[in-house]
């Protein structure tokens, strides 16, 4: 095994994580994952414009918090407060009962794993690792199924394991342009892996099902007439 194969893990305070971790979102080429149990105004709020920067660079960001029910007193509105933001700066926005994951995942490659909230910590003492790894990078997108938003753009000609469905999920293509599509578990919704360029949209398994089953009809008519 090479020197470039090697995982790489480092420690990190909170007094020097969020310099670290803005550095990683410069880089970022193709996703952010993020996992922030709470949010505050303040803490947040210093990382609109990076945030806002990486929509505009194309780099789709996935933010996952607790939902609104389960934010202690005035935090509940900064909550809703911080959503709305996010929201209008296009970030896929997820909310997960009785989470208590503190992670982020930078292209694949970095993963940040520990005890600090990134969108709410102030003045806490926290502990944070930094690691180099796509191996366990993979592994936690696959323990958190968040395979369906793993966001690396999807050609059925030119296609790499990454890209490919996992071995339980059929593939689905796109009613637009026939291409494969992509699963957001957090919108239930099927993107057309070739977004922006394509604007095919399918919502939830009933559209799915029917779609697919078009298809199916389809090319079963297209034999008949062969014959």
């Amino acid at each position: 095994m090479g020197q470039a194969d090697k995982t790489v893990i480092e420690h990190v305070r909170e007094c020097e994580f969020h310099t670290r971790f803005r550095q990683d979102l410069l880089d970022a080429l193709k996703f952010v994952i993020i996992f922030s149990p709470f949010l505050t105004t303040k803490r947040a709020g210093s990382y609109y414009t990076i945030l806002s920067d990486l929509i505009r660079r194309k780099v789709e960001v996935s933010i996952y918090t607790k939902p609104a029910a389960e934010q202690m007193g005035h935090m509940r509105d900064e909550h809703v407060r911080v959503k709305g933001v996010f929201q209008n700066l296009g970030i896929s926005y997820g909310e997960r009962p009785k989470m208590h994951e503190k992670i982020a995942l930078v292209d694949g490659t970095i993963l940040w794993h520990g005890s600090l909230n990134i969108f709410s910590q102030s003045e806490s003492h926290e502990s944070m690792l930094r690691i180099q790894s796509p191996e366990l990078a993979g592994e936690i997108i696959r323990d958190l199924k968040l395979r369906g938003i793993y966001p690396l753009p999807i050609d059925p000609h030119v296609m790499d394991e990454t890209d490919a469905p996992m071995a339980d999920e059929p593939p689905v293509y796109c009613p637009v342009c026939g291409g494969m599509m992509r699963y957001f578990d957090n919108s239930s919704m099927w993107i057309c892996g070739r977004a922006p360029d394509c604007n095919g949209v399918l919502f939830g398994p009933s559209a799915v099902e029917q779609h697919t089953g078009t298809e199916a009809h389809r090319d079963s008519g297209n034999q008949d007439r062969g014959r």
